[in-house]
């Protein structure tokens, strides 16, 4: 039918134009872009599919950078271990050059300078190594560090400071500088009661520039006197004191003058003291009266007495007093006796229990040992060891306990040191025990000593000793406080306050354990500062390097294993990663010849479909030449 209104020809040519021009863009589209489907609407399941391929080749590339970097972590640790390493084979040479007696005085000075040497190397690689700003070894930051122990103070709510002339009983003040805690000497030596008050570390405090600011007076005054004891609770929240300084003619000298009157103190570290006054001196406490308790402390250190009663921690024990789970690194001297390496003095009903100490003790008089001087008067010690040595003395000189009388105990507890003096009255265990004291269950490691060892119970070899008086059954444990490391005992605080926590790499795609490979580059040096006497006084220094090339090669060994696990996951990531190219490409990728093929169809039909529009538009024309 010949029509002028509607023109069907040129409607079914315009609709195959438009067919075939939406066609020829698609293909267009496919061919730059490579893909055959650009949007849902293309094929709404396999476009899911596809973005759920995309979002996972995404992610395997992340993880794989984050093996990559796992894998520099770990060669960058293992390069500072093998430094340590080699430093610690040079000081095993060392120990082994000092033990031979063809080498004099100067010559012993040279090693041991060549051995400090080594020391303070590996200290400052072991505390300089870093990776992406962060500590390998160690925590990057001690200071905010969440500790162990339950009970530390949340300082944040904790926000009374210590007002110069006003304290009171029952509340809590903070004590966050030199200046602070110089304000509680002052209020405590001036008759302050501060019983039922309880002061708390906010952070470590370092009194070196406040102690010589004040060297014209003898340096640090300490909290509490003769007639004035301390009789609160001093809880150092986790913290240190460093750099304590005390040189005056005076008795009842410490950080702590005197403690009394069920006074506590705990969870505090002394680091680096250097104390020189008379009779009762400790780093710690000068006189620990009337019922005190001192708990999960420690101090490392000097300590110089010119009279008697002398320790590494604590001057004197006295009174129904306590001291657990503490130990001394203290270098402890006296001109006169009852010197010990923890306590100088153990008397009155007092106790001493799970506390060690390792620091040697030099005397000129009597009743000296590595762990208590004098334990007397009904002294108590159970579940103690000593590691330090007996350098010199006049009578009664035991490698844990100088003199044990009065009706005294001691009980589970073992002795390791060297005593390097001759006498009637020196023992590589105790120097004297009375008839109406006692030791029960304790051992000595044998040969130590020089002298006599006089009343001492079983004497063992080292590797008895080790088994027999093992952490648990010394109550060297974490409840107790405690945690080893590298064979010390140290405590738990101390050690979250120091090594590092474990690392997560994230290798895998997904929240999973199978997605991560924790790991701990941290580990303690603790105790390598004893190694510094190796050309001085002969020891078994090569059992205790032996300890630390040991523990060198052990973590040598986890890196090692935690690199192939890393090489391992790349391989996986590799593996995966191609698997989901290569099926993302079946499900997404356009095929170049087909959609070429299309391309050209659908030009030619667009072309007809044009050439075919004008002819029908052409037709009504036709209708006029019938008129």
């Amino acid at each position: 039918m010949l029509s002028i209104n509607t023109n069907l020809s040129s409607l079914i040519a315009q609709g195959n134009l438009h067919q075939s021009t939406n066609k020829l863009n698609q293909a267009i589209e496919r061919m730059t872009t490579g893909y055959k489907i650009n949007h849902a609407s293309d094929n709404a399941a396999n476009f899911s599919i596809s973005t759920n391929m995309d979002t996972k080749i995404g992610a395997y590339m992340v993880a794989e950078e984050n093996a990559m970097m796992g894998l520099d972590m770990l060669m960058t640790a293992e390069a500072s271990l093998n430094l340590i390493s080699d430093k610690l084979s040079r000081l095993r040479s060392l120990a082994v050059a000092a033990q031979n007696g063809t080498y004099g005085d100067l010559s012993l000075d040279a090693i041991s300078a060549e051995a400090n040497a080594l020391i303070d190397e590996i200290e400052r690689v072991y505390n300089a190594s870093e990776y992406s700003n962060s500590k390998i070894f160690l925590k990057s930051d001690t200071t905010n560090t969440t500790y162990s122990i339950a009970h530390l103070k949340d300082m944040i709510s904790l926000t009374k400071a210590i007002d110069d002339s006003i304290l009171v009983s029952g509340e809590e003040y903070k004590i966050s500088s030199a200046e602070e805690l110089a304000k509680l000497a002052t209020l405590v030596n001036n008759g302050t009661d501060t019983t039922g008050m309880t002061f708390v570390l906010a952070n470590d405090i370092d009194l070196e520039t406040w102690c010589l600011e004040h060297s014209e007076t003898g340096g640090w005054v300490p909290i509490g006197d003769y007639l004035n004891g301390f009789r609160g609770t001093f809880d150092g929240n986790g913290h240190v004191i460093k750099d304590l300084l005390i040189d005056r003619d005076a008795d009842y000298q410490g950080l702590f003058g005197q403690t009394s009157d069920t006074a506590i103190i705990k969870d505090l570290g002394i680091e680096d003291c250097s104390v020189t006054a008379n009779s009762r001196v400790g780093s710690l406490v000068g006189l620990n009266y009337g019922g005190s308790l001192i708990k999960n402390c420690y101090a490392t250190g000097n300590v110089r007495g010119k009279a008697m009663r002398v320790g590494g921690l604590v001057g004197m024990n006295s009174t129904n007093s306590m001291i657990t789970s503490c130990y001394a690194n203290v270098y402890v001297a006296t001109d006169a006796g009852q010197a010990g390496g923890l306590v100088g003095m153990n008397t009155i009903n007092s106790v001493i229990e799970t506390c060690y100490s390792s620091g040697d003790v030099s005397s000129t008089g009597d009743c000296i040992g590595a762990l208590v001087g004098n334990n007397y008067n009904s002294g108590f010690i159970q579940n103690c060891y000593a590691l330090g040595r007996v350098l010199m003395g006049n009578d009664q000189l035991g490698g844990l306990i100088g003199l044990n009388t009065g009706s005294s105990v001691v009980e589970n507890s073992y002795a390791q040191g060297d005593v390097l003096v001759e006498g009637s009255s020196v023992g590589g265990f105790i120097g004297m025990n009375t008839s109406d004291s006692s030791v029960l269950n304790c051992a000595k490691v044998s040969g130590v000593s020089t002298g006599v060892d006089s009343n001492t119970g079983d004497i063992m070899t080292l590797e008895e000793i080790q088994m027999k008086y093992t952490s648990e059954y010394m109550k060297f444990t974490e409840i107790n406080g405690w945690l080893q490391v590298c064979e010390h005992n140290i405590l738990s605080w101390q050690k979250e306050a120091q090594i590092s926590e474990d690392i997560q790499i994230q290798v895998g795609i997904c929240g999973l354990e199978s997605s991560q490979i924790n790991c701990n580059l941290g580990f303690s040096i603790y105790g390598i500062d004893n190694l510094r006497k190796i050309g001085s006084v002969s020891a078994d220094y090569l059992t205790e390097i032996d300890k630390y090339i040991s523990m060198i090669a052990d973590k040598e060994v986890e890196y090692g294993s935690i690199q192939n696990r890393l090489m391992s996951v790349l391989e996986e990531i590799s593996v995966q990663y191609d698997n989901l190219v290569s099926s993302r490409s079946t499900i997404k990728d356009a095929d170049m010849a087909e959609i070429s093929s299309q391309y050209i169809q659908q030009q030619i039909l667009q072309e007809a479909s044009a050439t075919l529009l004008a002819t029908a538009n052409q037709t009504p024309a036709l209708a006029l030449q019938l008129l």
